[in-house]
């Protein structure tokens, strides 16, 4: 029930910015957000090599101490260099 209430509490914040925003609210730039503080609050993260490459992990306030790549020896090295 604790987490429930912080997570409802996220929500609250993240919706909260973007009605006061000048340009109102943008159901994008509220996913993206909220998106973010989701993925920047997370102990784990899953995520396909092409994934990483997206904008919402180049934005995280910060990195991550190990990076596991599942089935590594079927991807090229540039792929697997992606998420590092």
């Amino acid at each position: 029930r604790a987490k429930a209430l912080v997570e409802q509490a996220r929500l609250e914040e993240v919706a909260g910015r973007f009605v006061r925003a000048a340009g109102g609210f943008s159901e994008r730039r509220a996913r993206d957000a909220l998106e973010l503080s989701l993925v920047d609050n997370a102990e784990l993260v899953f995520a396909t090599l092409s994934a990483t490459g997206r904008r919402i992990l180049q934005r995280l306030s910060r990195g991550f101490d190990t990076v596991l790549i599942d089935e590594a020896c079927q991807c090229g090295e540039v792929a697997a260099l992606q998420p590092l």
